[in-house]
């Protein structure tokens, strides 16, 4: 078994779960603007949202349009004479707020801490992951944290990539791993930077393309590994 030094680690949906993070966010949102709240309202505030994050992923919006933009169509799509931008800065306020762990993700990380050098790389806002890295102790097992806001740019990304191995020191591609759960952004940008992919598919959906790794829970890393 190939031996890794160092693990990069996608963080929500892999070791946070957003899901329940995104809905804590959306239905104290609607609760804020005294709006009503169906599923059928949430749904379409998730189509609107993931396709606002595939428009930066492919560098057709910035970090500060995403904030507001979903919140732009959200309104146009229910005809809502409210600020984007006033619902967009309560929506990460409360987005902040939700730290719900994957099943198994702290059990892992105190059996990898002391054998790989972790790193964190996330897709997302500094003012929302920053405190819920904090929050869920996150920062005690990962030195080094990537926030693609801060980085200036997004994975899948080579310049992401590029700009994380600049900071792993004595570490060589060979060595690195990366686990996330988005083929779109984890394994794809893993693959086209040329190192090892891990991808957690809990929900155990099609692959798109090949992987190095695939597993459907947390702890199934260890035989991986170990």
């Amino acid at each position: 078994m190939k031996q890794y030094k160092c693990l990069l680690f996608d963080l929500d949906d892999t070791l946070l779960d957003f899901k329940i993070a995104e809905k804590f966010a959306f239905n104290k949102l609607m609760e804020q603007n005294n709006l009503p709240l169906t599923e059928d309202v949430f749904h379409r505030y998730c189509a609107i949202n993931k396709a606002v994050w595939d428009d930066f992923e492919k560098h057709l919006l910035t970090a500060d349009e995403v904030k507001y933009k979903r919140f732009e169509l959200f309104c146009q799509a229910y005809a809502l004479p409210l600020d984007a931008v006033v619902l967009g800065d309560q929506y990460l306020e409360n987005l902040s707020q939700s730290y719900e762990l994957i099943e198994g993700a702290i059990d892992l990380l105190d059996r990898l801490k002391s054998n790989y050098k972790l790193v964190l790389v996330t897709n997302g806002l500094s003012k929302v992951q920053n405190p819920r890295i904090h929050s869920s102790r996150m920062n005690e097992y990962f030195p080094l944290v990537f926030i693609s806001e801060e980085v200036g740019c997004s994975k899948p990304s080579n310049e992401f990539f590029q700009h994380v191995f600049n900071h792993l020191g004595e570490i060589t591609k060979e060595d690195i791993l990366i686990i996330g759960d988005s083929m779109s952004s984890d394994m794809l940008g893993g693959r086209n930077f040329g190192i090892d992919t891990c991808w957690f598919n809990p929900n155990q959906q099609a692959r798109k393309f090949d992987v190095t790794f695939e597993i459907t829970r947390l702890n199934e890393l260890n035989m991986i590994l170990l």
